[in-house]
């Protein structure tokens, strides 16, 4: 506990550091790590739900959310490559045919349209909604037009 409050004192690179390889911080990371092996593999099968579905919240839907705020290709693509088993795994029919498809579509798209393969490197490939937010990005064209018009609806509701 007082590597924590150490680190939360002073929270330089090298505090951080020398906190991440304290043998205290790596014994604590080691039984962390066989607790969740045992949550997914040898508490029953509620609990193996339960971690699947950590894992692909942790790893996937918020790189794929993070990728759209910040506006990173990159990052985009690789949640959706590991967005593909869970689409699978979760029996989503129309995102198990699709998904695949769309992911080697946009895996060429370099070599077949570099142009816009730049634009979307540039953060192209999702609308910023406002300028005061820079996080304030969603994906594509047809999600933003549905904001725009709902967003209108409600307001024109609210009246």
């Amino acid at each position: 506990m007082e590597l924590v409050s150490d680190l939360h004192q002073d929270i330089t690179r090298q505090m951080y550091d020398d906190t991440l390889h304290h043998d205290s911080f790596q014994t604590t990371v080691v039984l962390f790590n066989k607790y969740l092996n045992h949550l997914r593999n040898s508490n029953g099968d509620l609990s193996s739900y339960w971690m699947s579905y950590v894992d692909m919240v942790g790893g996937a839907l918020l790189g794929l959310l993070r990728a759209s705020r910040e506006g990173d290709w990159n990052l985009h693509m690789s949640a959706i490559y590991l967005m593909i088993p869970w689409c699978f795994a979760y029996d989503k029919v129309n995102y198990a045919r699709y998904l695949p498809v769309y992911y080697a579509n946009m895996a060429n798209i370099a070599a077949e349209y570099p142009e816009v393969y730049e634009s979307f490197i540039e953060g192209r490939f999702a609308v910023q909604l406002g300028s005061k937010n820079p996080f304030g990005r969603i994906p594509g064209i047809n999600q933003s037009r549905l904001y725009c018009l709902n967003g209108h609806a409600s307001l024109f509701y609210m009246k």
